[in-house]
C-alpha cells in the first residue's frame, strides 16, 4: 500500500538532529509517503517525508521497493493506492508506453504481472 500524508510544515531540533526536513529539498516536509506491506502481517517499511515529488520520482521509488522486496522473497501481487493524479502517472509507468491501467508486467520477471487497486 502507498498512502499520502499532508502534514503542516514544521521543523524541531531535538538530540542534535533537525526533524521535519524533506529529502528533497531543503525546506520542512509538506507531505509524506508511507509505504506498507501486507501478507499474514502489516507493517511500515518506508516513510518518505517530501515537500513536493512528481509522478516520475515516485514511480521510481515505488519501482526500487518492488524490485527489493523480490529479492527478499516477497512477491507484490498489488499496489493499494487513491486516485490521486501523482500516484496515476507513477503506476502509469509501468506500461511499455505509460498507459493508466490496472494491470501492469512485474519489472522484474515480465512473465508476470501486478495490479493496481484505487
Amino acid at each position: 500500500m502507498l498512502d499520502e500524508i499532508h502534514l503542516k510544515p514544521y521543523l524541531d531540533f531535538k538530540g542534535g538532529n533537525i526533524l521535519g526536513m524533506a529529502y528533497n529539498s531543503e525546506e520542512a516536509t509538506t507531505s509524506t509517503y508511507v509505504f506498507i506491506i501486507q501478507s499474514s502481517f502489516t507493517e511500515v517499511v518506508h516513510i518518505m517525508p517530501v515537500k513536493k515529488i512528481d509522478g516520475e520520482k515516485l514511480f521510481a521509488v515505488v519501482k526500487k521497493f518492488i524490485m527489493e522486496f523480490d529479492v527478499i522473497v516477497f512477491k507484490v501481487i498489488g499496489v493499494v493506492s487513491n486516485n490521486n493524479s501523482i500516484n496515476r502517472k507513477a503506476m502509469s509507468n509501468f506500461s511499455v508506453s505509460p498507459k493508466l491501467s490496472i494491470v501492469y508486467p512485474h519489472p522484474s520477471d515480465s512473465s508476470n504481472s501486478f495490479f493496481r487497486y484505487s
